[in-house]
């Protein structure tokens, strides 16, 4: 098995500029485009239904309520896939993918992390940039370390204390609150209970606990926006019935769940979750070691319909898949 790591895995769609403008002047959500220098970042927030649509470019110019302005200054150059991505411990390096291609081409590789293969490797949009960025959770110091950029070694790292030394327990990300930026949080087995923080920061504080799961350690939890509403929740995926339990909500029980079968009854197989087609809606997927391959589902129905594959990997199974969106490559 993968050292117990791709248990992490949830990374949160975020939103391209085509895809806001349509879908604000159509559902009347609010868009605001913070004006960003930096390349492929673009700011995006979300506020509640029923608003005005206004966003502001990276000229600094407002548009309201549908008016055209200069939104072509937005970078093109950024992505809005989440894209196959993987860690090697033993080189302490990231090879992330910025296309659905075989092989080893359109990859930026990162040289970050710890050889010590308890420390699981993490992904996630720590400063509502739009994009993913890496990091590692080290359980023997309970400690987070954040990147805010996908470039070598250990600059631009926030550390945050927060989570238990028992390596049963799962490292997650997700945004729980739909406020753009993706939070840290834990699952514990024995507990089948997940700790979802609303802040990266220290301590137990921001802390939202939810029971659900399962005490086989076999179960796997996984985390998405099964239902485009921009916020994650949580789920299981069970290796035994080939079969994944999606809940709506972060409520305890077994409520709010869409069930899907599809997988492998093979451990080695790690379940991964995206937003693999850009339609704003997380959906499952594999990673299968042997096999050195990605099997990517559209849509979160059973069976092996909707599915892309891609060849990309290693057999090293102390190798961790880490799917994200990594934005264009520099």
């Amino acid at each position: 098995m993968f050292g117990g790591l791709l248990r992490i895995r949830k990374k949160r769609a975020k939103y391209g500029w085509i895809i806001f403008l349509v879908i604000g002047l159509i559902a009347g959500y609010q868009r605001v485009l913070p004006a960003q220098a930096a390349r492929d970042s673009v700011n995006l927030a979300f506020e509640k239904k029923n608003q005005a649509c206004s966003f502001e470019d990276q000229t600094g110019e407002i548009c309201t309520n549908g008016d055209l302005c200069s939104i072509g200054n937005i970078d093109p150059g950024i992505t809005i896939s989440d894209y196959a991505g993987i860690y090697s411990p033993s080189q302490k390096t990231w090879y992330l993918k910025h296309a659905h291609s075989d092989g080893w081409g359109d990859i930026i590789t990162v040289r970050f992390g710890s050889t010590d293969t308890s420390w699981m490797p993490v992904m996630g949009d720590w400063d509502n940039n739009v994009q993913d960025a890496i990091g590692m959770y080290q359980p023997d110091q309970k400690s987070w370390y954040l990147k805010a950029a996908n470039n070598d070694g250990w600059g631009n790292v926030t550390t945050v204390r927060f989570g238990s030394t028992d390596t049963s327990w799962t490292p997650v990300v997700g945004d729980w609150n739909g406020d753009g930026t993706d939070t840290i949080g834990m699952y514990s087995p024995s507990q089948k209970t997940w700790y979802l923080k609303d802040a990266n920061d220290d301590g137990w504080g921001n802390t939202t606990t939810v029971r659900f799961g399962s005490t086989d350690t076999s179960w796997v939890p996984v985390v998405g926006d099964w239902d485009m509403d921009h916020m994650d929740t949580i789920g299981m995926y069970s290796p035994s019935q080939k079969t994944w339990y999606l809940k709506d909500a972060n409520d305890d029980g077994w409520s709010n769940i869409t069930t899907v079968r599809f997988g492998s009854t093979d451990t080695s197989w790690v379940p991964v979750v995206g937003d693999w087609n850009v339609d704003d809606t997380d959906t499952i997927g594999f990673y299968s070691p042997d096999q050195k391959s990605w099997y990517l589902k559209d849509a979160n129905n059973d069976g092996w319909s909707n599915v892309t594959t891609i060849r990309f990997g290693s057999t090293d199974t102390s190798w961790v898949p880490a799917p994200g969106k990594w934005g264009a490559i520099p």
